[in-house]
C-alpha cells in the first residue's frame, strides 16, 4: 500500500465537541487519569520501537480492558491474510505462537473452529484464492477501534471527545487507501514507523469526523464518529 507524504497533525481545538483539557481518562471520561495508554498498542512493534509511540492519561479500569484488547489486535493483525509485514511475521512466529501454545490465543480458538476454507476476492472482483474466515465476536473492532480514535483525538487536540459519540467502523480494501484518502481531501497524517498511520478530518460539521486508520501498511479501517443531535421537529398539531 502506498503511503502519501507523511505529517503530524497539530489539530485544531474543538468546536463544541470536546470537553476541558483531561485529567479524566480520554476514553470513559468520568474516572480520575492515574495512568498513561499507548493508543497504538506497544505490542504492535518490533524492537527498537519508535521514539513517538503516542500515550494518553487513562483510568486504571480502562487501561486494563485496553490491555486485554491489545493483545487481540496483535494477533487480529498478525494472522490477517493481507498483512505481509515482516514485523507482523515476526511476531506471529514468536508471540503469538507462544500465545497459542499456552491457549492465550482467542484468535487461535476461533481459526480452530474456522468451517472449510472460503474463496476471497479483492476489491475489483479478482481471484485471491481461498483461505479461512475468522469471525471476532460483534462489536469487537469497533469497540477496540473506536477506543484508539478518542485516545488519537485527545493526542490531537488536547481534549476529550464527548461520551454521547458514536462510531461507524469498517474494514476497506488495500487497495482502495488511496481513493479514500483523497476523498478525504489529502488531510495531514500520522505514522509509527511503518505499522501504525492515521488521518482524520472533520465532516461538515465539528460533531462529524472521518479517521482512517492503517495496520502495517496493509489492512485498512475507516472510523466516522458523530454526535446524533436530538430532533428539534416539534410534535403535536400546531394552532393559529
Amino acid at each position: 500500500m502506498g503511503t502519501p507524504s507523511l505529517r503530524r497533525s497539530g489539530g485544531t481545538k474543538s468546536e463544541g465537541h470536546g470537553m476541558a483539557r483531561p485529567r479524566l481518562c480520554v476514553y470513559c471520561g468520568e474516572k480520575e487519569a492515574t495512568t498513561m495508554d499507548h493508543v497504538a498498542p506497544k505490542c504492535l512493534f518490533g524492537d527498537p520501537k519508535p521514539p513517538n509511540l503516542i500515550t494518553v492519561p487513562a483510568c486504571a479500569d480502562c487501561n486494563n480492558r485496553k490491555s486485554q484488547d491489545d493483545t487481540l489486535l496483535r494477533d487480529a493483525l498478525a494472522v490477517d491474510i493481507d498483512n505481509k509485514h515482516p514485523i507482523a511475521k515476526h511476531l506471529l512466529d514468536t508471540k503469538v505462537k507462544r500465545a497459542v501454545q499456552r491457549n492465550r490465543s482467542e484468535i487461535a480458538r476461533l481459526i480452530a473452529k474456522a468451517s472449510e476454507a472460503q474463496p476471497r476476492f479483492d476489491y475489483e472482483g479478482k481471484s485471491l484464492g481461498d483461505a479461512h474466515r475468522v469471525d471476532l465476536a460483534s462489536g469487537t473492532m469497533d469497540r477496540i477501534l473506536s477506543r484508539m480514535v478518542r485516545g488519537l483525538y485527545c493526542s490531537e487536540t488536547g481534549e476529550i471527545l464527548r461520551k454521547d459519540h458514536e462510531f461507524v467502523v469498517l474494514r476497506q480494501p488495500t487497495g482502495m487507501f488511496s481513493q479514500l484518502y483523497e476523498r478525504m481531501g489529502n488531510p495531514p497524517t500520522g505514522k509509527l514507523g511503518s505499522v501504525f498511520g492515521f488521518a482524520w478530518v472533520r465532516v461538515n460539521d465539528p460533531l462529524k469526523m472521518i479517521w482512517l486508520l492503517w495496520f502495517y501498511d496493509s489492512v485498512v479501517y475507516s472510523v466516522m464518529s458523530r454526535v446524533i443531535q436530538p430532533s428539534t421537529v416539534p410534535t403535536g398539531d400546531a394552532t393559529g
